[in-house]
């Protein structure tokens, strides 16, 4: 299993929130990571998986950000 920096990035982003007490923060994170996680995980081709992750980042920054 190769590891990059985008896998990298979602996993301390994947840790940080589950460290976070705030309920909100949990549940908007909950409820737009696992879908994504779950189809990460099905998927056999690396372009695909870093095409979802890369999605996710997308969310992640205009939900918490912007």
């Amino acid at each position: 299993m190769r590891v990059t920096l985008r896998g990298l990035f979602f996993f301390l982003i994947f840790f940080y929130h589950l460290s976070v007490p705030s309920f909100s923060s949990i549940f908007s994170f909950n409820y737009y990571s696992f879908p994504f996680l779950l189809q990460i995980m099905t998927k056999k081709s690396l372009k695909q998986q870093g095409e979802m992750i890369s999605d996710l980042g997308h969310i992640y920054t205009k939900r918490h950000f912007f």
